[in-house]
């Protein structure tokens, strides 16, 4: 399956730079136009995060809201928990660096849709994995 991504990025200051998160999501398959990006605004809160605001606009039914690390678009899990529930409510998948979340798929955490761009890490076994 391939679904149109959309990608996020940000960066709390204006002196920091998205340059490396932006390049990741455009090797997962993000077109560069599909690229919503926030400068110099602090994530402990969604306020005056136009970008973040704007790429959740844009997705549809089907498409995978993309972001790189998880507290790139949320710095709690409250807001977590509402973008999330938007999002599965609307039918968009959470693609979170290679792995893709299908809200109608039990299976689906980290699942990918392309096995090239990273692979499913399960555990197969019920013995406790060894430190």
């Amino acid at each position: 399956m391939n679904s149109t991504q959309v990608g996020y990025a940000s960066c709390s200051t204006d002196e920091q730079d998205v340059v490396v998160q932006t390049e990741q999501l455009t090797a997962l398959g993000v077109a560069p136009d599909r690229l919503y990006i926030d400068r110099g605004f602090s994530g402990a809160s969604r306020k005056n995060r136009a970008g973040l605001d704007q790429a959740i606009a844009t997705v549809w039914n089907g498409s995978i809201f993309t972001v790189t690390k998880f507290d790139r678009f949320a710095r709690n899990m409250t807001e977590a928990c509402h973008i999330l529930t938007d999002l599965s409510e609307r039918g968009v998948r959470f693609g979170l660096g290679a792995s893709i979340h299908d809200w109608n798929d039990p299976s689906s955490n980290g699942r990918h849709d392309d096995p090239e761009k990273g692979r499913r890490l399960r555990r197969h076994s019920s013995q406790p994995a060894k430190i």
